[in-house]
């Protein structure tokens, strides 16, 4: 058993905990992500994927782990065509998720400017 890589992974893990809300470190805990290793390598397009994780709650995320950065989703014709590399089953979700994201964006967009 290697002690280094499980006291690594306790310390991220730790670490995830304290920075993030309970809701938002249980949504990405339910997904297998306990790691701030694990959310770097997922993010921004396959934590989109993920259940439990909205367009809002993926933007809490954002601002708390990646301060500074803002992901703008790029909508690309080869996420809708379901031939490409083999990953068919993930596009359509991608898509979807995507399209929420911006459509949320909008709408926070709006509220503010009404504010």
């Amino acid at each position: 058993m290697n002690w280094m890589t499980d006291e690594t992974h306790d310390q991220e893990s730790a670490l995830l905990k304290e920075i993030l809300p309970p809701r938002l470190w249980r949504a990405l805990a339910r997904n297998g992500i306990t790691t701030m290793k694990e959310v770097r390598r997922l993010y921004p397009e396959e934590l989109l994927q993920m259940p439990d994780i909205g367009p809002r709650t993926f933007r809490k995320i954002e601002a708390l782990l990646f301060p500074g950065q803002y992901y703008v989703p790029h909508f690309r014709d080869d996420l809708k065509n379901d031939a490409i590399d083999g990953k068919s089953k993930y596009r359509p979700a991608l898509w979807r998720a995507l399209m929420e994201l911006q459509r949320e964006d909008r709408e926070s967009a709006q509220a503010g400017s009404r504010s």
